[in-house]
């Protein structure tokens, strides 16, 4: 790999390698919290995907999954 934020194998320019670093920039962190939970989220819906008890997903964003499962006892409002 090049250097940290080169796009492919084309290295920074100097004058951008040489930019102070902000220590309290926590963007990184962030964005690696947001990506683990995209993903987490991802796997859960297509693993209830074929469930037989799913009614339905709603998602705001891909953070915020509500599922709504049938139980036992319930009835699906199109089966009636």
């Amino acid at each position: 790999m090049g250097d940290a934020g080169s796009q492919g194998d084309a290295p920074l320019p100097e004058t951008v390698r040489n930019l102070p670093v902000d220590e309290k920039n926590t963007a990184p962190e962030t964005v690696a919290r947001y990506d683990y939970q995209y993903e987490c989220v991802a796997l859960t819906v297509l693993q209830r995907m074929s469930s037989d008890d799913l009614l339905g997903v709603v998602l705001e964003r891909t953070t915020d999954a509500v599922f709504i499962l049938m139980l036992d006892n319930d009835r699906c409002p199109a089966d009636s």
